[in-house]
């Protein structure tokens, strides 16, 4: 770009997945948070008019129970199995339900250990997968995901506030590589407010998020903290008004984006002297006015490019050329 070819690319592209993909579960829904959710201990219709046998009380669903009870109700420590023998709950009871501290384990072989309150998970408690790696350390209210707590997934982690089984509140969600993938505000799931949200490369893009991304006012930095973009975004591309600086910011293209690119009125400024202005599509300029000139050899402003002056602009090309080779 500039009064020539161009030596600087102007390609932003979009940046980054939001979140990462969650391995699949037991769970299938269209919630993205659907890895979340676990069962909690089901006592429905088939336990009821349980027949006693041998010490046990079985089912009509084939599952049993062996332990304390009363009445024919469980009551104190035992334990339930599923049909083929493997453990569902061993545990505390009370009327029946899991009360107190006892484990769950479901049909997959995901389980919970922690407290229960009249068969939902309630406390702070740990969920686990198959293969006993932590899936999620914190609170639980009535059976859902609600407080404080650290849930992991295959490619990350979160750690924050959830609420109703999402994520809510204030968090922070890394890689798997312990490097930051976003820290700010969610809103049932998604994010929402003041956010930030980072490759794993290290550059980041800040701003007020909505309904899981970012429209409006945001800005990107690179991965040392220098500010790469200001103005306007879409979906998480540049679109509309922005500023794009480069080369310690001594290039500067300000004006509109489409897509990620300039396109529309702008102009580009090196060390703050204007080289082009007019309308620009896919990030060159397609018609108006090119001002200046940055030397390819040293990013030397040369400074006016015009008809009149091309004698003088030969001239310093072929001395610093000359310079370059005597040196």
């Amino acid at each position: 770009m500039g009064c020539g070819s161009s030596t600087t690319e102007l390609n932003i592209d979009k940046p980054f997945i939001l979140l990462p993909e969650p391995e699949e579960e037991e769970e299938n829904t269209k919630n993205p948070y659907r890895f979340l959710k676990t069962k909690n201990y089901d006592n429905g219709a088939n336990y009821t008019n349980g027949k006693k046998q041998g010490g046990k009380i079985i089912y009509s669903n084939g599952n049993y129970y062996q332990g304390e009870e009363n009445k024919g109700k469980r009551e104190g420590k035992g334990i339930e199995y599923y049909k083929n023998g493997g453990i569902k709950y061993d545990g505390y009871w009370s009327n029946d339900l899991p009360e107190g501290e006892g484990k769950f384990i479901d049909k997959k072989g995901h389980y919970y250990i922690g407290p229960f309150k009249k068969g939902l998970k309630h406390g702070k408690g740990v969920e686990y997968y198959p293969n006993g790696e932590k899936k999620y350390e914190g609170d639980f209210v009535n059976g859902k995901k609600e407080g404080k707590g650290i849930y992991l997934y295959g490619k990350g982690y979160f750690a924050g506030n959830l609420k109703d089984d999402k994520f809510h509140g204030p968090g922070k969600e890394f890689y798997k590589s312990m490097k930051p993938l976003y820290d700010g505000n969610y809103a049932n799931g998604k994010l929402e407010g003041q956010g930030k949200l980072y490759s794993e490369a290290g550059v980041w893009i800040e701003g007020i998020f909505k309904d899981g991304t970012l429209t409006g006012k945001g800005k990107r930095y690179s991965k040392d903290g220098k500010l790469l973009y200001d103005g306007d975004w879409v979906d998480l591309v540049p679109e509309g008004f922005g500023k794009l600086m480069f080369e310690k910011n001594l290039y500067v293209y300000e004006g509109e984006f489409k897509q990620g690119v300039p396109n529309g009125k702008g102009k580009e400024y090196y060390d703050g002297k204007l080289l082009k202005e007019g309308i620009f599509t896919d990030g060159d300029m397609a018609e108006g006015n090119k001002i200046g000139y940055v030397d390819s050899f040293e990013n030397v402003y040369l400074y006016p490019c015009t008809s009149d002056d091309w004698d003088i602009y030969i001239i310093v090309i072929i001395m610093k050329f000359l310079e370059n080779i005597i040196n």
